[in-house]
């Protein structure tokens, strides 16, 4: 990790006060005053999240100088080449809680895949030529079969939604007489290699602006990377669901292929709720009891009057003890323990205030960051920190925020997150 953010710092340099600065390059750059301070710290976080700034700051339409706007997207694209995992995924029918949160956590879009689409997108109205160069950059993705031991699957729509329109915004009128746009959609057609991309590729052909003669070739391409691909029985049931209500008459015979070779592939056999992985330990289900007790009285949530007296007080705090005593099980899952602990906390920010909710964010936070998640999953370790500040400022107990917590903890990514909150929330 310490590798990667160091890679981050010389990449982006410093930015020093004042109204416009030099980058490495001598390209000045033209920021708001509010926006100044974070460019250091996009420096200093992971590279996913610094990647993830800076579009936010570009999405936000807060910067209006063209070349700052193309600086800062190239930086984004770059810093987007070292981020922890490849691409989001999606879970597949059956799968658990831990796969669906996996599949949540995809739509913060940390991913390298997402991270570098996104950028080719700021691209597009500043150099198309150029947007058209850095998508070529991305490695084509080629996700693996998957086995019956795996619950999600890669999501690549917005890869796909990307290549369309790289097709359809980057080619000249010249290059497009030679069918120079026709080639590059036809080259990623014929990479495909898992079922999961039949159904983004199909929505990217058939959103294209070409002639006729010309989608129908693109089908046909299609219809042959369908019909050379094997079937895995875990993604089979979503693809084919997917796939079958806008399925053009073109992509039939290759679609019948598709599930013929279903025939022959390995059944997976539905997992055994009595050795489930996300069962609950005995001492889980003491907190979880623990935690009804405290905020339900006779059935009935604690109301405000209550939890402002001494007894839900001192209530609460005994149970903040307990919680930091809580302890992993020898056999559970990490992601398992961190989502579960963490939903307990985020279900006591809607009953405590005052200084018990400041200690409540401070407890969550430092848990949060004694997780290993954050190194292994950095999207599904932030989801559930970004989930309890939204909980906080969308919620309607007052109290201190999470963005404070966020801010007093120091942690790079905290801070970048409550500073970026701070300039551009809504």
């Amino acid at each position: 990790m310490f590798a990667a953010i160091l890679a981050s710092v010389l990449l982006l340099g410093q930015v020093p006060d004042g109204p416009a600065s030099h980058d490495r390059e001598g390209v000045v750059l033209k920021l708001p005053d509010k926006l100044r301070p974070i460019m250091d710290m996009v420096g200093a976080a992971p590279p996913e999240f610094g990647a993830s700034a800076l579009a936010r700051m570009l999405e936000s339409g807060a910067i209006d100088d063209p070349p700052t706007r193309r600086e800062l997207t190239e930086r984004t694209f770059q810093l987007a080449a070292l981020a922890h995992d490849g691409w989001r995924v999606r879970a597949m029918p059956g799968a658990g809680l831990l796969a669906a949160t996996r599949a949540l956590a995809g739509k913060l879009e940390l991913d390298r895949l997402s991270l570098q689409a996104r950028a080719v997108r700021l691209m597009l109205p500043l150099h198309k030529r150029r947007a058209r160069d850095l998508f070529l950059e991305i490695p084509k993705p080629a996700p693996e079969p998957l086995t019956c031991d795996d619950w999600v699957g890669a999501d690549l729509g917005d890869f796909y939604s990307t290549l369309g329109r790289v097709v359809d915004q980057t080619f000249t009128p010249a290059e497009k007489r030679h069918e120079d746009d026709i080639h590059l959609a036809i080259d990623y057609l014929g990479a495909i290699t898992s079922p999961l991309q039949f159904q983004p590729a199909l929505r990217m052909v058939l959103g294209l602006d070409v002639k006729p003669e010309q989608r129908q070739l693109l089908l046909v391409k299609l219809g042959s990377a369908m019909a050379a691909v094997s079937a895995d029985d875990r993604s089979f049931a979503s693809v084919s669901a997917a796939l079958t209500p806008d399925l053009p008459t073109e992509l039939v015979p290759a679609f019948q292929r598709f599930v013929v070779s279903h025939g022959t592939a390995s059944r997976c056999v539905a997992p055994d709720p009595a050795n489930n992985s996300e069962a609950q330990s005995d001492e889980e289900k003491r907190i979880a009891s623990d935690e009804m007790n405290l905020m339900f009285t006779r059935g009935t949530l604690v109301s405000r009057t209550e939890r402002a007296g001494p007894e839900f007080q001192q209530h609460l705090e005994d149970f903040l003890d307990e919680m930091a005593g809580w302890r992993q099980s020898p056999d559970e899952p990490d992601a398992t323990f961190y989502h579960r602990r963490m939903s307990v906390y985020q279900g006591l920010l809607d009953v405590t205030s005052g200084a018990l909710r400041a200690r409540l964010i401070d407890d969550m936070v430092q848990f949060a960051l004694s997780s290993g998640l954050e190194r292994d999953a950095p999207a599904e370790w932030f989801l559930e920190l970004k989930t309890a500040d939204e909980r906080v400022r969308w919620g309607s107990v007052p109290g201190p925020d999470v963005l404070n917590g966020f801010e007093r903890s120091g942690h790079p990514v905290l801070v970048l997150a409550a500073a970026l909150e701070r300039a551009l929330g809504k």
